[in-house]
């Protein structure tokens, strides 16, 4: 099972993804008071997320540029993040010259990653590309409360919980997904999911320590745009 955060890249329905470069071609434009070239290249645009429900609110929306030589993730090796203030909401990166992947994220409430598929782009010294960029709000796959029976008073201070979704059949999946943030035993959870079969259940994990606690796993399906209503518990089993 994973520790932190956790990326899935999507592509949902209605991705509005626009790329434009100031200039002409690829070149496009001096970057002004660069004279002689800047050392530095700017990425610059407006960023946004697509049919969020009036009053939606993210926990985080952040535009990244990666190497082009490593996967797209928050906080990869080398890369560039800037926070728009609010969606839409204009963004500047400053990047050497080089490839780049350039994409989207935002946090779920729960502490999920959703993010757009980044593009590649390549910039020289100097200049100065606009590229507009938006990922589409994701309608949670399962939500409901997490019951969990048996704990003793301190266990808030000792312990998390979380739930975990994995391919069908699976538990403590690679590659898995989880959501974990601000779930306490009786509060809800929401977790998104692609479409398709998969295994959800509650866990908890002592603090410093990666041993988890696991018990009754749900068999679901995911569609898009649908959010089944599943309840989770566990019984205390110690830490």
């Amino acid at each position: 099972m994973p520790i932190g955060r956790v990326s899935r890249t999507l592509v949902p329905a209605g991705l509005i993804l626009l790329t434009s470069i100031v200039g002409a071609g690829v070149s496009g434009t001096q970057v002004a008071g660069a004279a002689g070239g800047s050392p530095l290249a700017t990425i610059t645009g407006t960023a946004q997320i697509t049919g969020a429900p009036s009053g939606w609110q993210n926990a985080g929306f952040y535009v990244q540029a990666c190497p082009a030589s490593l996967p797209f993730l928050d906080g990869c090796k080398g890369g560039r993040t800037a926070a728009p203030k609010s969606s839409p909401g204009h963004y500047a990166l400053r990047v050497t010259a080089g490839t780049w992947k350039v994409g989207l994220y935002y946090y779920t409430e729960h502490g999920q990653i959703i993010n757009n598929t980044p593009v590649g782009i390549t910039v020289s010294a100097g200049q100065e590309v606009k590229m507009d960029l938006a990922v589409a709000y994701v309608i949670a796959a399962a939500d409901g409360r997490v019951r969990l029976t048996g704990a003793p008073k301190d266990f808030n201070a000792k312990a998390y919980m979380g739930v975990q979704g994995c391919p069908a059949g699976k538990t403590g999946c690679s590659g898995g997904t989880e959501a974990y943030e601000d779930i306490l035993p009786g509060q809800p959870y929401s977790i998104d999911l692609s479409p398709g079969s998969w295994t959800i259940y509650a866990y908890y994990r002592q603090y410093g320590t990666n041993q988890t606690f696991t018990r009754k796993r749900v068999e679901i399906t995911a569609t898009a745009g649908r959010t089944v209503d599943v309840n989770l518990s566990i019984a205390y089993q110690g830490l």
